[in-house]
């Protein structure tokens, strides 16, 4: 129980409010700035590279066809349509039905890229094929977000619209989901709803949706409907095993959806589903806004081409996870090579230090090129898949003899080292050979027509390299501190920092110095990672300019992971904090833990308040500003004692996921630095509140006023909360909270006019309700979203309201208790209108 403090009326703490108030407003300023405007860092780093969007457009000529009779008590709130390309499609299905969910305040129309795009690779090359028929819904544009009867709503009506798509195709058949943003949550809801039909769903692909936790939990259905949805998924793990779950996210540019909250890993097992990010994704490689990642085309291109290979590759769990892995995870392969190799016909070059090769020249010789095999032989090329023919890798042990037999090496692709943009161009491949006992691996050229890549020279290059990474042990204090230096070359290309774990912080990567060659092919390249699910690629690396390295959290990951890929050259680069990004990466993780700290800070201001007011016999109500400034010296003080005990038992039980759900002393810092803002950030409210009142309270100057005596007939409170009672059936407690906030600030302004007057008892009336305003001003971010959605139905004529036994359980005291203050709490004094 905190202790109050008794506050004391004669205290002058203007300059301390004020002081509090302007350097707030200076935080929430450069927090904000370096949320949505992170370039402007200019000042500090003119030279550093941020993440910018690298998206190509896409294009569409869309048809939407409404369905009718989906038997759905929601068909009259809720529409059903099926996407029909242009001139390529008729209106006969013939293909394999996909349904398209749109998240919050999303439109059914945002299928047409996805849709468009697969039709037309369907309609490039259909022999053997099925299309994909894609249906999507207009939900109205809900706010699912900020309601939790929207899902369950939603997710009724879906399975409804499921049964209706059956039977258009007269079979019981799977229907495909793709969801964006809340519509992944909906999908995941249709399976606990009593209208599901089972196996209806077996494929879902969800696209920067939050799964771990709700965007905002300001509403207690949003918080129950994720709570029941993590333990059906967890207790119903037989029920869902024919069940691929796809997680996809934007990364650090989606500043709607933090991509923390994407990972599937205790959703799923890693044989039903994975998360990655559009980043890591080959041929995409870049990150999306939460809008964007609907028509990026690079990323829409490879979704298009998936889901193609899904329908048409098999049905069961190994085969659809098998396609979703190649596409989204590994990207490609070696091509059909030569293999049957005739070594004593090749032109042998010898040993050498390292393989460089070229392929743009006309080669008449076919030849051989040797490299001494370590445990690990790492090549990069530029040739495309179409010209594989044109050479191949083999591992000798008797150069002599020619002892040799054909290696088939592991392929990843990377992004082109030499494009100017990313957009259409042929990317690298990296090729690893772990050494199964050669003595040296060869590298055949098998001759023929030049290869041509635009106006760059076709190679192929590589060396060995250790098998393992360079670990640096460095914590975020010693990064934090002063930086590290550290040194690159191309026989440790990989370097590893398994205690940089901590996703909210952000690095800035500067290149000190490099030492390039002039037979150098590429700039160096740098590929970040985090665990095995999120990629970053930094291209073009150049001496003084640095990059910012950001990642999010995967479970149970190794840390942060850096690769360098050089061309005979070698680099120092040096690491540090970048605690200007770090500050925007706040925002959108833990700026909703203000609004809870700004329901405590006020709460205990009014309590102290009203404590002082009755021990001092009613003399004098403290305002609400000094009262703050006193309570820093006592009941806030002892909140922030009661922060660092929870921090501590967040420290050594990090799975309860307490506060922010990691070990990282650091985070006890960040805690108390958005306590502290809290703090300033009341009295910014408090501020707010006042002008409004002032400018409410202007016409009544106009009336005379008078005061009378305070009533004591609790009849006129009886009677209101029965009425109150009565309307919570037909009208959300979030607006009749609503109708009584406003009418007690309507009351806080008449009590603003009269405290003109040096009358005590009527300063005191003015300051008690302003106090009490304060305080009820703290409620409204958990009951303006449910007045929003409310709103929302009427306009489009849905009358239908449901009363939720949990929300009735929340809402009822504080309905009770602002009928209370409208009443008999006004004051001591009443003040009306004469």
């Amino acid at each position: 129980m905190l202790g109050l403090t008794k506050l004391y009326a004669g205290s002058n703490s203007r300059i301390l409010v004020w002081f509090i108030i302007i350097l707030t407003l200076v935080e929430l300023f450069t927090l904000f700035d370096a949320y949505f405007f992170q370039s402007t860092k200019s000042f500090i780093s003119p030279l550093q590279r941020n993440d910018i969007q690298n998206c190509d457009m896409t294009y569409s000529y869309p048809k939407y066809i409404e369905i009718d009779n989906v038997e759905s008590t929601f068909s009259s709130k809720y529409k059903l349509y099926i996407y029909r390309d242009g001139y390529r499609d008729s209106d006969t299905l013939y293909g394999t039905p996909a349904l398209f969910i749109p998240g919050q305040a999303g439109s059914y129309g945002q299928i047409r890229s996805l849709a468009s795009t697969t039709t037309q690779l369907y309609h490039q090359n259909r022999e053997g094929r099925k299309n994909i028929d894609f249906f999507t819904v207009d939900l109205n544009e809900e706010l699912s977000a900020l309601n939790g009867q929207n899902l369950i709503d939603q997710a009724v009506y879906l399975n409804a619209v499921i049964k209706r798509i059956q039977d258009m195709y007269q079979r019981p058949v799977p229907v495909m989901i793709i969801g964006h943003s809340m519509g992944g949550i909906v999908a995941r809801t249709m399976f606990m709803q009593p209208n599901y039909i089972p196996y209806s769903i077996r494929t879902i692909v969800t696209i920067a949706t939050p799964h771990l936790v709700a965007p905002l939990l300001l509403d207690t259905g949003i918080y129950k409907a994720y709570n029941d949805i993590k333990t059906y998924w967890k207790t119903h793990q037989d029920q869902l095993k024919d069940v691929v779950l796809i997680s996809i996210a934007g990364g650090s540019l989606d500043n709607i959806i933090h991509s923390d909250g994407v990972v599937i890993d205790k959703v799923v097992s890693k044989t039903n589903g994975f998360t990655t990010y559009t980043t890591s994704i080959p041929g995409v490689w870049t990150g999306c806004d939460h809008m964007a990642i609907l028509w990026c085309k690079q990323f829409i291109q490879v979704l298009s081409s998936t889901l193609l290979s899904v329908v048409n590759g098999g049905s069961t769990v190994e085969e659809r996870m098998r396609v979703f892995e190649y596409h989204l995870l590994q990207g490609t392969r070696i091509q059909q090579q030569i293999q049957a190799v005739d070594i004593n016909k090749l032109v042998n070059r010898g040993v050498q230090p390292y393989i460089r090769l070229g392929f743009s020249k006309q080669e008449t010789v076919r030849s051989i090129t040797f490299v001494a095999a370590s445990k690990k032989l790492e090549l990069a090329t530029n040739i495309q898949p179409q010209f594989d023919r044109r050479w191949s890798i083999v591992g000798c042990n008797d150069l002599e003899r020619l002892d040799c037999s054909y290696v088939k090496p592991k392929v990843t692709l990377v992004p082109s080292g030499t494009a100017e943009n990313l957009i259409g161009s042929n990317p690298y491949r990296l090729l690893q050979i772990v050494n199964d006992g050669f003595k040296y691996i060869g590298v055949v050229d098998h001759g023929g027509d030049k290869i041509l890549d635009g106006d760059n020279e076709v190679f192929l290059i590589g060396r060995s390299v250790s098998d393992k990474p360079v670990v640096h042990p460095y914590h975020v204090w010693d990064i934090g501190y002063g930086g590290i230096n550290i040194h690159i070359d191309q026989e440790h290309p990989v370097h590893s920092f398994p205690f940089l774990q901590n996703s909210l912080f952000a690095f800035d990567v500067n290149v000190n110095l490099i030492n390039r060659t002039e037979e150098s092919l590429f700039k160096p390249m740098m590929q970040q990672s985090i665990g095995k699910s999120e990629i970053k690629y930094f291209r073009g690396l150049e001496m003084g300019v640095s990059d910012r390295i950001t990642f999010h959290q995967e479970l149970d990951h190794e840390g942060l992971q850096l690769r360098f890929f050089m061309d005979n050259e070698v680099m120092d680069i040096s690491i540090k904090v970048d605690w200007y990004g770090t500050l925007g990466r706040c925002v959108l993780r833990y700026g909703s833990i203000m609004v809870l700290f700004f329901w405590t800070i006020s709460f205990v201001v009014l309590l102290s308040q009203l404590y002082t007011y009755t021990i001092n016999g009613k003399r004098e109500f403290i305002r609400f500003e000094i009262a703050l400034s006193q309570c820093l010296k006592g009941p806030l003080l002892q909140l922030v004692g009661l922060l660092l005990i929870a921090s501590s038992v967040q420290f050594y039980y990090p799975s309860e996921s307490i506060l922010f759900g990691t070990d990282d002393w650091m985070m006890t810092c960040l805690l108390l630095f958005i306590f502290a803002m809290s703090i300033g950030l009341t009295l910014i409210i408090w501020l707010a509140v006042s002008m409004i009142v002032a400018v409410l309270a202007v016409p009544l100057r106009v009336f005379p006023m008078q005061v009378q005596s305070q009533r004591t007939s609790i009849k006129p409170m009886v009677v209101q909360m029965t009425l109150v009672i009565a309307l919570i059936g037909f009208v959300p407690s979030s607006v009749i909270f609503s109708l009584y906030f406003i009418i007690w600030m309507c009351m806080t302004a008449v009590a603003h006019t009269a405290a003109r007057s040096d009358l005590p008892k009527i300063r005191n009336m003015y300051y008690y309700r302003l106090s009490w305003l304060v305080f009820l001003t703290s409620l409204l971010p958990y009951y303006v979203p449910s007045v929003i959605v409310y709103v929302k139905d009427i306009m489009i004529g849905w009358t239908h309201y449901r009363v939720s036994p949990i929300v009735l359980m929340q809402d009822i005291p504080a309905l009770f208790m602002i009928i209370y203050l409208v009443t008999l709490g006004r004051n001591p004094d009443r003040l009306e209108l004469k």
